[in-house]
């Protein structure tokens, strides 16, 4: 969910093949992926969801994170730091604006010698 708006978000194969074993293992009264054991959702809305998170950050004294969103940041990091295009990556973050997904780069850990290396082997 973002902007209150719930969409889908195409997920890895990994990860689909995680889901698919997981849900053998499940029994039928467990409906949602992340439950309570009684077929309820764990969590009725984000704000829950990111109060329990904020909880398990404060026992691991982690100050200073947004949990949930640190990992839209950390995919959004990983994919433009594996070359994945910008363009593609607002669009996976649903982000209205270039500037936003571009803010997420971090310079530092940019392939610049990468990048030169580059026009050795173009020429």
């Amino acid at each position: 969910m973002k902007g209150r708006r719930e969409e889908s978000v195409p997920l890895t194969d990994t990860f689909n093949k995680f889901i698919s074993e997981d849900l053998k293992l499940r029994g039928g009264q467990e409906v949602y992926f992340c439950d309570n054991g009684a077929g309820l959702p764990q969590w009725s809305s984000v704000k829950q969801m990111g109060k329990t998170f904020d909880r398990i950050c404060n026992r691991l004294e982690i100050d200073g994170v947004k949990p949930l969103h640190g990992f839209r940041a950390f995919v959004a990091t990983k994919l433009l730091q594996n070359g994945v295009d910008v363009s593609l990556v607002r669009d996976i973050l649903r982000h209205k604006e270039l500037s936003t997904t571009l803010g997420y780069l971090n310079r530092s850990k940019m392939p610049y010698l990468d990048a030169m290396n580059r026009l050795s082997i173009a020429m």
